[in-house]
């Protein structure tokens, strides 16, 4: 249907500089104009998506300073060069001229180039997590380098046979990856450990040694790109000046989601990862049975799109890994991704709930079955008080034998009745948490019109709970309101609601069954009817005519702290449409 002022999404959901956009009449000639909606979700870098590529995407940023201009001194938020000079204008592996050359100075074995938190302080947070520095590096009058997380470890590198080799210890992880033209991408991931201050490139003679002290020709390497993230892995490079830099889910950005292979806006509750890791699941944080954990860095890809998932390995026949975490009363829902092989695949995993100390409630357990495809799958436990609940998982639980493989990512256990999308964690000891997302208003004059209105709202009712008095969508005439909203009952429930001269109410039960709603609530006169789901329903709302016509000027667009839905689409029309147009709108 093409008469519609304003129009959002309908297989057209689209954001720009961090705006939502919608489309609307603009001028007599009836041509679609577009509009943004300010969208929020607050200071936010827990939030994800899945894209069009169906591949989750996070919020990701490079925290080093000047990350593509080693000639900015550190003292200036750049680049200390300790006995070396930086020296730019040499081929990249992308097939520019911004790589630089890295050389000894004197006769030492502390050549390097580095910067710390005392000129970032954007590294201190970094420090203490799962985090990982990366550079492209060639080799050129030597062929070893040594990255260095200092305080926390060292990870030496081959640059003319493109390996790693030694690390200091099991609290850091290096991988390398070819980039083209000679160059490598390096990367040390902080694991565990203490805490690094400073990211350092030194050049070394050969495996654990660094430059000798008496070398008297100067050295070189060249280096481009340096990058400090989140995480196992390195990912896209992001280039910063004085200032970070981020990309992928940003904070107030809308989260265009495809997990149903459709662009779909996607509106969540608050909620928080009570997780420390999400991903490094190591033996110190998860106790292992029957089983060993290795950071999988090369044999498949997660659900993400690059090797950081974690490979698990029947050492026994009963493999299984817990880890006890304190939850507070009500529901509380476990998930995860999950992905078996080899002779894994076809056998039945299982997860298991039991209760200790305060908390009190039934063992229950979930069985799925392990496929060659990553899957998500979640169970529910309800403690009746809050304490402690051990979670496990049994990696086959059925027939085990020794070298079964199974390949986990993204582990969440967060209060609520079902699983919300992924919050990654890398080391927060209490957790990571989400904001909800919402739209504030947003004015458009002359564009819903006074007087009767048509509004339709198309969305998947994600949630299986109740939806406590949240706005779905709401039009607004001053301090008059009209919209959809997700009533305050123990059932699912839609209701219209009204404000100001407005007042009473259409409510109807949502079986648990039917996901997919599409309601239309229209004023005609002094009335306001409903249509959901092909249907009209029996009752109306009489307004006072005497406030007739209404100057709609804004609306709103907003979840609250226990909403979950899938948006399609949003349509308003500036007239009362027929009973036909209403029930073919709606029909799904």
């Amino acid at each position: 249907m093409s008469k519609a002022s304003l129009e959002l999404g309908g297989g057209n959901w689209a954001a720009k500089d961090g705006k939502l956009l919608g489309y609307a009449v603009g001028d007599t000639s009836g041509k679609y104009l577009p509009r943004e909606f300010t969208f929020s979700r607050g200071a936010d870098i827990a939030a994800t998506r899945v894209n069009k590529d169906g591949l989750i995407e996070k919020y990701r940023e490079n925290v080093l300073l000047n990350s593509d201009d080693f000639s900015i001194a550190g003292a200036s938020g750049g680049w200390v060069k300790n006995n070396s000079t930086a020296t730019s204008g040499y081929a990249g592996y992308d097939g520019t001229t911004n790589a630089w050359k890295l050389e000894s100075t004197a006769e030492t074995s502390f050549n390097n180039l580095n910067q710390n938190e005392t000129n970032n302080a954007a590294i201190t947070p970094l420090g203490s997590k799962v985090s990982t520095f990366s550079v492209y590096l060639k080799a050129g009058t030597t062929n070893w380098v040594r990255l260095n997380l200092n305080g926390t470890g060292n990870v030496y590198f081959d640059l003319e046979k493109g390996v790693v080799g030694t690390a200091s210890s099991t609290n850091v992880l290096g991988q390398i990856e070819k980039a083209g033209n000679g160059f490598y991408r390096c990367s040390i991931t902080r694991l565990s450990g203490n805490a690094f201050d400073i990211c350092y490139i030194y050049l070394a003679e050969s495996d654990e040694n660094l430059l000798p002290n008496t070398h008297s020709t100067p050295k070189h390497i060249f280096v481009q790109h340096p990058q400090l993230e989140y995480g196992l892995m390195a990912t896209d490079y992001i280039e910063t000046d004085s200032s970070t830099a981020s990309a992928g889910v940003l904070d107030n950005l809308p989260r265009i989601d495809y997990t149903s292979g459709s662009a779909q806006l996607l509106m969540e509750p608050s909620r928080t990862n009570l997780l420390e890791h999400s991903e490094y699941i190591n033996i110190t944080d998860w106790s292992h049975n029957d089983v060993t954990s290795s950071v999988n860095t090369s044999e498949t890809t997660s659900p993400e799109g690059v090797y950081n998932a974690v490979k698990f390995t029947a050492t026994n026949t009963d493999p299984y890994i817990f880890k006890s975490v304190s939850v507070s009363a009500g529901d509380n829902t476990f998930s995860f991704y999950v992905k078996g092989t080899g002779s894994s695949v076809g056998k039945t995993a299982r997860i298991l709930f039991w209760y200790v100390g305060t908390a009190t409630g039934t063992q229950t357990s979930h069985n799925f079955t392990l496929t060659d495809e990553w899957q998500r799958v979640d169970a529910t436990t309800s403690p009746t008080g809050g304490g402690t609940i051990a979670f496990r998982i049994d990696i086959p639980a059925d027939s085990a034998v020794v070298g079964d493989v199974c390949y986990l990512y993204g582990l969440q256990i967060e209060a609520g009745s079902y699983a919300t999308s992924y919050i990654p964690t890398d080391g927060t000891a209490l957790g990571v948490s989400r904001a909800f997302d919402y739209f504030d208003d947003q004015t458009f004059n002359n564009v819903l019109g006074n007087g009767d209105i048509s509004m339709l709202v198309d969305f998947d009712y994600a949630a299986p709970a109740r939806e406590d008095s949240t706005t779905i969508v709401s039009l607004r005439s001053g301090s008059d309101i009209l919209g959809i909203k997700g009533a305050s009952t123990t059932d699912r429930r839609l209701q219209i609601y009204a404000a100001g001269n407005f007042s009473g109410a259409i409510n109807f039960n949502q079986t648990e069954q039917a996901t997919r709603i599409k309601a239309l609530i229209r004023t005609n006169g002094s009335t306001v009817e409903l249509f959901f789901n092909g249907a009209k329903d029996t009752e109306t709302i009489t307004f006072p005519a005497v406030n007739l016509p209404y100057a709609w000027d804004d609306i709103r667009f907003t979840g609250s702290a226990s909403f979950l839905a899938k948006y399609n689409r949003v349509a308003i029309f500036t007239e009362s449409l027929s009973d036909a147009e209403c029930i073919a709108l709606t029909t799904v």
